[in-house]
């Protein structure tokens, strides 16, 4: 009976293993199937799947709150949509999705990277023109709020064609150029972070075509360099172009010395500049200059060692334009003279003059048949 006992435990036990409805410890049994997933996401979400192959119906959830499910019947077996939210931070993050029926489970990480964002360039440089500069872009969201440090700049954004959209006006500063920056915050909360563009405009540079022409010019009739501009005389003066660099001003000598020689102006990167030469020798000994009234009255300092040498001939740098005014289209109107520093004093203005050696012999009469004085920051207004 003994041997019978232990054979009929054997053939039960024996069935018992055939009989694996209720089985779970296999890991076919427990495993659901999932056949497919795209669940790889961008900082700015969106909706992705996950497809099982079960035979009856499963629950999924969802370890954080900006993952969600839905779950679906499909003809190739459960369909379950996965929605997540944007993501404004700069580091990754993950979230596991648990898909049950009993004690059958399968686990699937979905994953979202952390917000990109990338600019074509960082420094815009341009002319003193101005315009739209636009700089393509790319970020997974449109949470970029935008900062300048100048009025003079304008700075939007173009969501639709992912471009920076920056409308910079004209600058007509000869001298310096000017700069200002667009901060870009992008994203929110703790992890935003700023993007900057550097813009830079260069300073108004005329063309050596944009002096030449007609010009009523307006200037002082006093004797007191420290007075301030006084301008109550005209002249009608036209620049002519009589080289790559240099202009004849015609107008202000009369017909006869005009003959003689031209008073000359020197176009120099973007500025006109008027300087002590001589224009042309009466005799062996006097020449007729523009020349500088550079001290207090009485001492009437010239420069002596450009009274001598070839018809032309220029000296130091005496005023160089500056005070562009430029109209809505970008031509020039009008600018004015002032000293450049390169006088061993104060430049106030010109003067037409008879000179012999270091003495000077009178005023010379050729503007308008009047004899001039000094020129107090001679004005240049196009006609």
């Amino acid at each position: 009976m003994k041997y019978i006992a232990i054979i009929l435990a054997g053939l039960l036990s024996l069935f018992a293993g055939c009989d694996r409805s209720n089985d779970y410890t296999s890991y076919e049994d427990l495993l659901i199937k999932v056949v497919s997933s795209d669940v790889v996401f961008t900082a700015a979400g969106g909706e992705g799947s996950i497809l099982v192959d079960h035979p009856t119906p499963v629950l999924a959830t969802s370890s954080d709150e900006w993952c969600t499910l839905s779950v679906y019947q499909s003809t190739g077996g459960q369909n379950i949509v996965v929605n997540v939210s944007p993501h404004s931070n700069l580091s990754a993050r993950s979230a596991l999705i648990t898909i049950t029926d009993g004690n059958r489970k399968n686990y699937v990480t979905v994953t979202q990277s952390a917000l990109h964002f990338f600019i074509e360039t960082s420094r815009v440089n341009i002319d003193a023109e101005g315009g739209e500069v636009r700089l393509d872009y790319e970020c997974d969201l449109d949470i970029i709020n935008v900062s300048l440090s100048d009025t003079w700049l304008t700075c939007s954004l173009d969501h639709s064609q992912k471009q920076v959209v920056l409308d910079i006006p004209s600058y007509n500063n000869t001298n310096v150029g000017r700069s200002a920056i667009a901060t870009l915050d992008i994203g929110s909360g703790a992890n935003s972070f700023t993007a900057k563009i550097w813009i830079d405009q260069q300073r108004l540079i005329l063309l050596y075509e944009d002096f030449v022409g007609t010009y009523t010019m307006t200037y002082g009739d006093g004797n007191n360099y420290n007075l301030p501009p006084n301008r109550n005389s005209a002249l009608t003066v036209t620049l002519v172009a009589a080289g790559s660099n240099i202009y004849y001003v015609r107008g202000i000598l009369s017909a006869a010395d005009q003959a003689l020689g031209d008073i000359l102006m020197a176009y120099n990167a973007g500025n006109l500049e008027w300087r002590t030469h001589k224009v042309f020798v009466r005799t062996s000994t006097q020449d007729l200059i523009w020349g500088a009234y550079s001290q207090p009255v009485g001492t009437s300092l010239y420069f002596n060692s450009y009274t001598t040498g070839s018809v032309g001939q220029f000296g130091t740098v005496g005023m160089v334009s500056t005070e562009f005014e430029m109209s809505p289209s970008g031509e020039l109107q009008s600018f004015t003279f002032i000293d450049d520093g390169a006088w061993t004093y104060p430049v106030a203005g010109f003067k037409l003059r008879n000179y012999t050696g270091s003495t000077n012999n009178g005023d010379v009469v050729g503007m308008n048949g009047k004899t001039p004085s000094s020129y107090y920051f001679p004005k240049f207004t196009k006609q």
